[in-house]
């Protein structure tokens, strides 16, 4: 998390032409790791039911770290795309008036 998220904010500012505070990067961060348990326990209940003392298989832990990396690259693009974007686009259109 703490690489893949800078890391999607660093690409995104390159194709957007965008520079996004460090200190920012870090709050969405952040804001992210909180969730992070929640979506753990989201994913792990819609998986089939185990038998008790069985752990999860590796295919099982790998899936739910890959639904878990999609859903980091798509709140950061929508975070950007809302939070980032949409003000720059406004504050352009102010300036030109």
């Amino acid at each position: 998390m703490q690489e893949e998220v800078p890391s999607q904010f660093s690409r995104l500012e390159k194709e957007k032409n965008l520079s996004i505070d460090e200190q920012y990067i870090q709050m969405v961060t952040q804001d992210l790791l909180n969730q992070m348990d929640g979506r753990i326990n989201e994913y792990v209940s819609q998986l089939p039911a185990t038998e008790e003392g069985r752990g999860y298989t590796d295919e099982e832990c790998a899936s739910i770290v890959e639904q878990i990396k999609r859903d980091i690259v798509m709140a950061v693009e929508r975070h950007l795309e809302i939070n980032i974007t949409g003000r720059r686009e406004t504050n352009e259109d102010n300036g030109d008036q």
